[in-house]
């Protein structure tokens, strides 16, 4: 069953009104995340922050709409697009523990499963084939080693 909607008013930082109506599908938090989406506000990726937004229930009271502050929550906006730079950087960093001659077939493979959704997806695809591999890569190097043992 579900509950009755109530109107609701987020504020962003003081900034702009963003008026919703809230039951127990559609939450105060949610209307805050849609609020602050629809700011367009974003935030540093190597230092995020959270915006504070302010919700208030409106009543009407004596013919009049009345606001009732009822939550602050902090809500963190999307991340500001990745650059070039960064993506490379990521994918270093993702590569770290893998040996060099495995970087680009790995990069190929995630960037031709994910490129059509942007940088994030390409770096989470990258992230799923090194925790996938990861340990049969090591593997393969310990049983090469043991095989020629005067290679190194």
């Amino acid at each position: 069953m579900r509950t009755e909607k109530k109107p609701y008013v987020a504020v962003v930082d003081n900034h702009a009104d963003f008026c919703g109506e809230c039951n127990d599908f559609y939450t105060l938090a949610d209307l805050a995340r849609d609020a602050v989406r629809k700011t367009g506000i974003t935030t540093n990726r190597k230092d995020p922050k959270c915006v504070r937004v302010k919700i208030f229930a409106l009543e009407i009271k004596n013919a009049s709409l009345v606001r009732r502050e009822c939550q602050t929550i902090n809500v963190q906006p999307p991340l500001e697009p990745m650059t070039p730079v960064e993506y490379d950087e990521e994918c270093q960093d993702i590569l770290r523990n893998v040996p060099e001659q495995f970087h680009v077939a790995l990069q190929s493979m995630a960037y031709e499963r994910g490129h059509s959704s942007g940088y994030e997806e390409v770096l989470g695809m990258l992230r799923d084939l090194v925790d996938s591999l990861l340990p049969a890569i090591k593997q393969y190097g310990k049983d090469a080693r043991s095989m020629n043992p005067n290679r190194h």
